[in-house]
């Protein structure tokens, strides 16, 4: 099945990234929300946990090893098209982790990770 236009949710996973009172945000590099700012994060596979496709994701997408400190939130995206039929629909958990200082590389899925201060 495809995430575009699908018959059911997909569970996604969007992680808050905490480091010296900022978080971290990637550029996606695909659709959906294709160029914008967002969480680092991605689907969540069969038979992975979500701490532990938490870890990944971020690992995959930045090169961070992350230590989890808990769910912050589990929040539903659900995007329509002009005609009002579903387009994307997932359920992102929202864990929360910490990371310390280091070099961050772009992923498969994000161009660019600059943390942002949080005020």
């Amino acid at each position: 099945m495809t995430r575009e236009y699908p018959d059911r949710p997909f569970v996604g996973i969007g992680v808050i990234v905490w480091c010296g009172g900022r978080v971290l945000l990637v550029r996606r590099a695909r659709p959906p929300r294709q160029g914008q700012w967002s969480l680092p994060g991605g689907l969540q596979e069969l038979g992975e946990g979500v701490l532990e496709a938490a870890r990944r994701e971020v690992r995959e997408e930045t090169g961070l090893d992350i230590d989890i400190l808990g769910i912050a939130d589990v929040v539903d995206l659900i995007e329509r098209n002009d005609a009002g039929r579903v387009r994307y629909h997932s359920y992102d958990d929202c864990p929360a982790g910490f990371c310390c200082p280091v070099i961050l590389k772009a992923g498969k899925s994000s161009k660019t990770q600059p943390f942002f201060n949080v005020s």
